[in-house]
Formats: structure tokens, sequence, C-alpha cells
């Protein structure tokens, strides 16, 4: 059996544009957030959760200064934060229209007869919140609210 191997190329027309692209590349290491989280002992990636940050005792601080940051802003254009919950029944998704489009990449469990699912984003869930606030349209409601964590699921790579 032959072991695949796999062949990266990039050619340009000329060699002023190779070292454009040369140096965009040196400059994008030396800015590379993994290595610099690992320098600074701010952050680290495992395998055992791919994709998501472990983060140190200062980078936590870093994590919370820039959290609180945003709720400032949040609060200095009267947005009111909420919370909402990580899980939610199918059936929301299926009415937000979120479900056809990424049923694919989310994750999901039945628990008897009822499947749920991780929420990709917080807007579904914000839905049901202004439903429980105020029986209105969502023009009139009024009220201007903001997730605690922010959660879109392009994020989720």
């Amino acid at each position: 059996m032959e072991a695949l191997q796999r062949v990266y190329g990039v050619s340009f027309p000329d060699v002023e544009m190779m070292a454009a692209w040369a140096k965009s590349r040196q400059e994008a290491r030396s800015r590379d957030h993994r290595r610099i989280g690992k320098e600074q002992e701010l952050f680290f990636f495992h395998d055992l959760s791919p994709g998501s940050c472990f983060f140190l005792p200062r980078g936590a601080f870093v994590y919370r200064a820039l959290v609180d940051f945003m709720r400032e802003e949040d609060r200095r254009h009267d947005f009111a934060e909420v919370v909402s919950p990580n899980v939610y029944s199918c059936q929301l998704w299926e009415v937000a229209g979120h479900r056809q489009h990424y049923s694919e990449r989310t994750f999901t469990f039945d628990v008897d007869k009822d499947t749920f699912a991780l929420k990709p984003m917080n807007c579904p869930g914000h839905c049901v919140t202004l439903d429980a606030v105020k029986e209105c349209n969502y023009h009139e409601v009024g009220m201007q609210i903001q997730p605690g964590e922010r959660r879109r699921f392009s994020d989720w790579k």
C-alpha cells in the first residue's frame, strides 16, 4: 500500500510578487496568536478539546478585562445583558430555520423522545427571551438585549 502525500505549490509572475508574498508570510508567522499565547503564558490548545482555548491565569485576566470592557460598552449604549441556555429543543432550531442550515455541524442528543442541540448562536434564544418579556412584535419591544457571551456558528471551526 502506498502512502499518500500532500504537495502544495505556489507560483508568481515575477520576483517582486514572490518577495512580497514571502514577506507577508513571515509577518503572519510573527503575529501567530498560538505562538504568542504560548510564549506569553496566556493560553494553550489541546487535542482533547480541538479549537477550544484553555486560558492560563494571565490569559484569563486579559479575557475578563475584555469581557468587562464589552459589558461597559453595552451599558453605555443602553443594552441589557441576558443569559440564555446553551441547550435547546430542536423545535426552536426548526422554527428559526437554523436546523436545516447547521444540522450537519451541530451537536445533538436525544432525551426520551425529544432531540436537543447545543446552540449554534444566540439569536433564537433571544427571541424566546423577548417573547417572554413582552407580547408584541420585536420592532415594538423598545428593549435592546445583548448576550453575556458572544456566540456565532462561524466561530466553531
